[in-house]
């Protein structure tokens, strides 16, 4: 799990380990995190292995290196889910070039180098799952959120290409999408619009929430629960998607 302290992380972390996942290596920037979270996924099993990997996917050779780590630590990966990545908000011309690098680092660039990594092995013994944290602006574009779109929408389309190339040897390869999820990054753009706008973080949240249907962000354990599915054996022909998890906010079928 890259990412694996972050609130989507956590929580699918948590999902794998109530599920009955023997072991779990943790791809953290922050050490100390990354105990902090095994320390809480062994209060919910005591039998599951674990192990903490320093992982920053904005530094080639960390990213290049997070599979041979992991493999060395818990064995042969059966899955790997990406939910690294905090992209900023802001219009084309609020973004500068030293923010488009660093995301273009970790949330796209990275996660291409993991997938490299990790695939070869898995087609050769006939079994893997891979999914992306992208999220729907990849394919709902919007101006203050152009820098996610960009990532997003990249993510898909080299998971779409790759999991043609895998789908024959037992390997999937997917993207989810999520919309506002209710994680601390959400809270901090509650926070970052409240302070822009001038008004209370519950008007700024209903701001935020106005074009989405359930009135309210998706539960990290939704997200959580559709990865786990996604990483399964039920989801064998499941390959090459985009899945939204948004709670109806995307406005077209595809």
């Amino acid at each position: 799990m890259v990412g694996a302290n972050g609130g989507v992380g956590r929580a699918v972390c948590a999902a794998l380990v109530r599920e009955g996942a023997g072991s779990l290596a943790l791809g953290v920037r922050d050490q100390e995190a990354g105990a902090s979270l095994a320390q809480e996924l062994r209060s919910l099993s005591a039998d599951v292995g674990l192990a903490v990997i320093a992982c920053d996917l904005e530094v080639t050779d960390e990213a290049a290196s997070v599979v041979p780590a992991a493999t060395a630590a818990i064995g042969p990966l059966d899955g790997v889910v990406m939910a690294a990545g905090d992209p900023p908000s802001g219009t084309l011309w609020d973004v500068d070039d030293q923010a488009w690098d660093r995301v273009l680092r970790t949330m796209l660039l990275g996660p291409i180098r993991v997938i490299r990594a990790v695939l070869p092995g898995m087609a050769e013994r006939g079994w893997g799952r891979v999914v992306v944290v992208a999220g729907l602006n990849g394919r709902k574009p919007a101006a203050g959120g152009v820098i996610a779109g960009v990532v997003c929408a990249g993510l898909a389309n080299v998971v779409t290409a790759v999991a043609k190339e895998v789908i024959a040897s037992g390997v999937t390869v997917n993207v989810v999408d999520p919309h506002f999820t209710d994680t601390p990054r959400w809270q901090r753009h509650v926070q970052r619009v409240s302070a822009q706008a001038g008004v209370s973080t519950e008007d700024a949240a209903k701001q935020l929430l106005r074009d989405v249907p359930r009135g309210r962000p998706v539960p990290a354990d939704d997200v959580a629960n559709a990865i786990v599915f996604l990483l399964s054996e039920q989801a064998a022909s499941i390959s090459g998607a985009a899945l939204p998890i948004d709670g109806a906010v995307n406005p077209g079928i595809y």
